[in-house]
This record gives C-alpha cells, structure tokens and sequence, in this order.
C-alpha cells in the first residue's frame, strides 16, 4: 500500500492535505475468499482449517505444491 499526499492552496480554507490510498496487488503469496464463507455456520476449529489450508494453497486455486 501507498500513501499519495495532495496539497492544494483554497483562498478561503487555506491549504488542504489529501491522502490518497493506492494499493498494489500482490504477484504471488496471496489468497481470494469468497465471502460466503462467513456466511456459513462452520465450526471455530473447522473454519481455522479450511482457512489455513487455503492460505498454503498456490495463488487462489485449490492445489498445494
């Protein structure tokens, strides 16, 4: 993520800052959850698993190395 900080000069305000927030996507080690799945009920220690093994899984599909 990177920060961008804008300054302009109004007559009445004064200057202003505006940040503005850029986030650059990940070419490798990431993962994509459907939000779905915090919809479902699973049970805490299910849902923990399901959860780490997606993340060891190679970039958002279901296969591990």
């Amino acid at each position: 993520m990177t920060v961008q900080t804008t300054i302009k000069e109004d007559a009445d305000r004064g200057f202003i800052k505006r940040n503005s927030y850029y986030i650059k996507p990940e070419k490798s080690n990431y993962f994509f959850l459907d939000n779905s799945f915090f919809k479902k009920c699973y049970p805490t220690k299910i849902a923990g698993f399901l959860l780490l093994l997606k993340a060891i899984c190679l970039n958002n599909t279901d296969t591990i190395q």
